[in-house]
């Protein structure tokens, strides 16, 4: 298991420097002062690591700077921890730094003060088990996330730093640590789409919680390494010299493979690594979507692409939002390698998710401008809200579970409405859930649907890229043996409510 390491203190200079290139200058005098505000609220105080306490919120606000938030979002994770940790009020964080820095830190406060009695489902004196625990804190964040993303994201970073400190803790409090960062706070990174968190998240947690297989997986790794690297490097080489000659600008990498995610795939290929085929990766990023797709016909031209690894996932994105093109062929020394074909916009994106957002809209300049494209923001991640309205309704842990097995960890479909609103839903969905997640109304009038054109049945599963087309009648209900063909549970709930009000239509 990791010991404890030598932490890194975090002083202005180096926030300075992560501002230098993209936050204005009254922006960066504005996040001085709230440094030297917070500075001075923290004076006297140490983590348990031992480094003055001020460097922890500097680490996040570096963090936040890196994933080029706005500057609001920077002010409040170097004062996320005064209220909590001083005698300073919110009223007073208020006055001197504006509502919308309150805002986040109340958010960021009321995430931190998870009950150790009774929460939601367990009421009472006893204390809360790990797993009634981490069901309470998906809960609360989830709550805390449907009125703002970005409370999210800072909580995100603030846990990244704790466990990248975490050697300083008891091996019990690692241990929880560690599980609960696994459970819940990797998984929440990859919904949103914020790749760079999710893999280091995981890879830390992994090292404490299988020390054993994380130092196999290292030890793999270092073996592999020269043979990546000269491998990588010839590929570079002669992928650079084929999109010059095609009159391409791009830029060619290496990329790094997360000991977490090779540990999960080892067992389908025998333990051997050798037969991974992203083990070798690379990454071309160009200029517009047009250059993508020459880039993969140069790729197809030069090596040879190994069957069903061709994925296309600009046209057809992942429900997190991710855009790529990915293929694997064989190269040098007929080494599978697999490389990815991006836009600059995309790569943004696939590293910092929904963050990359605030970054774009924040260079337009105007406030209400800003706060617009928040909302917009979050009406793309409609599922938060979703499942935020859908945790109020449920009143049992039982149910909170099905309720995050299906709209939570499990796959995901974009399908579209017929004007090209995203409607983002578990695999499996049927036009019945596609109903009730536009409006409640909605799924209780359905009548017939269309997908692509033609009609469908209501119990037909819809795929990813499906244009739906809703049929529906005022005086039409549902039916109880909708209850059985629908995959969510906000459509289920609202089911049993209109079926409790009247009578079910008879089932056919």
């Amino acid at each position: 298991m990791p010991g404890p390491e030598t932490p890194r203190i975090y002083t202005w200079d180096d926030l300075a420097a992560a501002l230098a290139d993209n936050y204005s200058p009254i922006a960066v005098r504005q996040i001085e002062a709230a440094w030297r505000y917070a500075e001075a609220a923290h004076q006297g105080q140490h983590r348990l690591t031992g480094e003055p306490y001020i460097s922890h919120p500097l680490a996040i606000a570096v963090e936040v700077a890196k994933l080029k938030l706005d500057r609001a979002s920077v002010i409040a994770a170097l004062l996320h921890d005064v209220v909590e940790d001083t005698p300073i009020s919110l009223n007073e964080i208020k006055r001197r730094f504006g509502g919308k820095v309150a805002e986040l830190i109340d958010g960021l406060t009321k995430l931190n003060r998870l009950p150790s009695r009774g929460g939601l489902f367990v009421q009472g004196e006893r204390r809360l088990d790990r797993y009634e625990r981490q069901m309470e804190t998906y809960r609360k964040l989830f709550l805390a996330t449907s009125k703002d993303l970005r409370v999210i994201i800072l909580k995100l970073l603030d846990r990244l730093h704790n466990m990248r400190t975490l050697g300083a803790l008891p091996p019990e409090k690692q241990q929880i640590t560690a599980s609960e960062t696994m459970a819940i706070f990797a998984p929440i990174a990859y919904r949103l789409g914020i790749g760079s968190i999710k893999g280091e998240l995981e890879d830390l947690s992994f090292s404490y919680l299988e020390p054993q297989a994380y130092a196999e997986i290292k030890s793999l790794l270092k073996r592999e390494g020269p043979t990546r690297t000269k491998i990588i490097d010839r590929c570079t080489k002669v992928l650079a010299r084929e999109l010059k000659e095609a009159g391409i600008e791009a830029q060619i990498s290496g990329r790094a493979k997360h000991y977490y995610s090779l540990f999960r795939k080892l067992p389908r290929y025998q333990h051997d690594i050798s037969q991974i085929y992203d083990l070798v990766a690379c990454r071309v990023v160009v200029k517009d979507i047009e250059s993508c797709y020459r880039v993969l016909g140069a790729i197809h031209q030069r090596w040879h692409p190994i069957a069903g690894r061709v994925k296309d996932y600009i046209a057809q994105p992942k429900p997190n939002g991710y855009r790529s093109l990915h293929t694997t062929v064989k190269a040098t020394d007929n080494r599978a390698i697999e490389i990815q074909i991006r836009t600059e916009r995309m790569h943004q994106e696939a590293e910092y998710g929904v963050a990359a957002h605030w970054f774009y809209h924040e260079q337009k300049g105007a406030a209400s401008y800003l706060a617009r494209q928040v909302e917009a923001i979050s009406r793309s991640y409609r599922w938060v809200n979703e499942l935020a309205k859908k945790q109020r309704q449920v009143k049992s842990l039982d149910e909170f579970e099905e309720l995050m097995k299906i709209d939570f960890f499990g796959d995901r479909i974009f399908v579209y409405t017929p004007k090209g609103e995203v409607i983002d839903l578990p695999a499996g969905a049927t036009p019945i859930d596609f109903a009730y997640a536009i409006h409640t109304d909605i799924g209780n009038q359905l009548t017939a649907a269309k997908v692509n054109g033609r009609l469908i049945r209501l119990s037909d599963p819809l795929a990813s890229s499906d244009t739906v087309e809703l049929i529906i009648n005022r005086k039409s209900r549902p039916k109880a043996d909708w209850l059985r063909q629908c995959q969510t549970g906000l459509a289920r709930a609202a089911i049993r409510q209109a079926l409790k009000k009247e009578p079910a239509r008879p089932t056919s």
